[in-house]
């Protein structure tokens, strides 16, 4: 939220405060130029925020927590973003007037010309005679001579960028490595690793049926990734007693018929080597004991939380491309130019991703 509305905020005062110093070079009054800004600028910065909002309100559609509360978090943030670039910051631009633009002062011209960029080529907007030449005029000159080899040349360099993304391993960090310095509890798992399972603190948890107790043990017993099986016992001082082929040590605790039982991984939690056991144990449950048997804990949870995470964008990233589709056809009045905006968008998204896999997977 924090950064979403910072990056907003920003964007949408950029294309006031651009406006306000146009506005100074055309009129002389500070409050005239402001109220021209301001009415240049709504109808962009409303259109913008709205897009960003129902974009936002999309995350609705998760199936995880956390992504579908943000979305109406931060669709407020943005609405809020909105109201202080259309009314705090017009109030302190006109405070401050052309004295906002220090150590440069802008100028106000009395008779404004307007005079093409570059000799026979249309240009979009007015030049005022006299007024300096930037970057970006440069640059919008050169694309206005040749716009065709402009966006040709610039699509197949974004298109050569794109052939990383089938290396992107977007797979999220172990939750031991998340910590860069110095950490007592991850200096303790790796003493705890060195003496005893990696699983262990971690375990797999097992609801079974109480008559099916031994036959969801000896599946947890029979897989290579299971270090050692447990039964959750009220009557234990530790609170669970070991189990072996030949059964339970102790009584176990029933609950609405059912008893719980704890497989110590042979491996840390958090790798993929105890990613791929839980999965097995699944599948394995799923057949021996079809429906009756649930299997949970740390691992598994982050293994449902990748499942619900391929779901969310297989189907929320085509309802977003749709949905700002549809706003900018309303607002554009066309079909052809949002398709190319999407289009564009996806692209530079597209190589984004591909020169991170590169730079991630081989620089560093």
């Amino acid at each position: 939220l924090f950064i979403l509305v910072i990056g907003a905020a920003t964007d949408y005062s950029l294309l006031l405060v651009a406006r306000f110093r146009e506005e100074l070079r055309l009129v002389e009054d500070a409050w005239t130029a402001t109220w021209r800004a301001v009415r240049a600028s709504i109808e962009p910065i409303l259109a913008s925020g709205g897009t960003v909002i129902a974009g936002l309100l999309c995350l609705l559609l998760s199936d995880l927590r956390s992504n579908s509360t943000l979305g109406p978090v931060a669709a407020i943030g943005i609405a809020f973003a909105m109201l202080a670039a259309l009314t705090f910051l017009p109030a302190v631009l006109y405070a401050f007037g052309r004295t906002a633009f220090w150590p440069r002062r802008v100028t106000f011209e009395e008779a404004p010309v307007i005079v093409p960029s570059v000799p026979g080529v249309p240009v979009a907007g007015a030049a005022i005679a006299g007024a300096p030449r930037g970057w970006w005029a440069r640059l919008a000159d050169c694309i206005a001579v040749r716009p065709r080899t402009v966006w040709l040349v610039t699509t197949a360099v974004l298109a050569l960028g794109t052939l990383g993304v089938g290396q992107l391993r977007a797979d999220g960090v172990a939750q031991s490595q998340l910590i860069l310095g110095g950490s007592e509890a991850l200096e303790g798992q790796v003493e705890l690793a060195e003496h005893f399972p990696g699983g262990s603190g971690s375990p797999v948890y097992v609801l079974a049926p109480a008559d099916r107790l031994q036959a969801a043990a000896d599946v947890l017993l029979a897989h290579p990734g299971i270090a050692r099986v447990a039964v959750t016992s009220a009557d234990a001082v530790s609170g669970s007693v070991g189990m072996s082929a030949d059964g339970a040590r102790g009584a176990p605790t029933v609950v609405d018929g059912r008893v719980l039982l704890q497989g110590t991984l042979q491996a840390a939690a958090d790798s993929d080597a105890a990613l791929e056991t839980v999965a097995d144990l699944r599948s394995e449950f799923a057949r021996a004991l079809p429906g009756r048997v649930f299997v949970g804990g740390a691992t598994a949870t982050a293994i449902d939380t990748a499942a619900a995470s391929i779901r969310d964008r297989t189907l929320i990233i085509p309802v977003v491309l749709v949905v700002i589709t549809l706003i900018l056809m309303a607002l554009l009045r066309s079909v052809v130019a949002p398709v190319l905006l999407v289009l564009t968008t996806v692209l530079s998204f597209g190589t984004t991703m591909g020169v991170a896999a590169l730079v991630f997977n081989h620089l560093l």
